[in-house]
């Protein structure tokens, strides 16, 4: 996998975000890896992305799944971790 070290995020009202990523191109990823059925619950992520000043461009929740997109994150399985590329 091409992606830069990667990080944990937590502020104070925001919560806990699992990785925020640059890519080669400035964008910024948070990607979120979910267990269980309640993968669709993700308070931090949420509070996150609707934080001004944040610049997050693009959400990813990895968990057991179909692919699919809902409010602007894209749902993946697990496996699909391996196939991430910087773009």
């Amino acid at each position: 996998m091409d992606l830069p070290i990667s990080i944990t995020s937590r502020k104070k009202g925001i919560g806990e975000l699992d990785f925020l990523i640059e890519t080669d191109d400035g964008d910024v990823l948070a990607l979120e890896i979910k267990s269980g059925k309640y993968y669709r619950s993700h308070a931090a992520l949420d509070n996150a992305l609707n934080t001004d000043g944040y610049a997050i461009d693009r959400a990813i929740v990895l968990a057991e799944t179909n692919v699919f997109q809902e409010k602007g994150i894209t749902y993946l399985p697990m496996y699909m971790l391996s196939m991430l590329i910087n773009e």
